[in-house]
């Protein structure tokens, strides 16, 4: 990109999108899936105040964003499937059987 030769790239930034990445993958084992994505979406956070605030001096918010939509993805996938393990097992009521609004 023009302009972007002197900036330097966030850490949080690719350590955001490294975790989403890994979450994505390993949403199927619920408890990894969802820590993963938790921090993916902090770090996530922490990345865009702390570029935000270089006064132009870092970049990395396209590595920010990414991360933080695969933490939340993870997020939710790793949900998903404790529930659905959970109903499957009795320990969580069923879809059916959630109040209707």
């Amino acid at each position: 990109m023009i302009g972007e030769e002197g900036k330097k790239l966030a850490g949080q930034a690719v350590v955001s999108l490294t975790l989403g990445i890994l979450g994505i993958i390993s949403w199927f084992v619920p408890f990894a899936g969802f820590m993963l994505g938790v921090i993916a979406i902090a770090l996530g956070i922490l990345g865009e105040g702390l570029i935000r605030k270089s006064g132009g001096t870092l970049k990395g918010e396209g590595f920010v964003w990414t991360g933080l939509i695969l933490g939340i993805v993870s997020v939710v996938l790793a949900v998903l499937v404790l529930w659905i393990t959970g109903s499957m097992l009795g320990f969580l009521p069923e879809w059916s059987a959630l109040p209707k609004i």
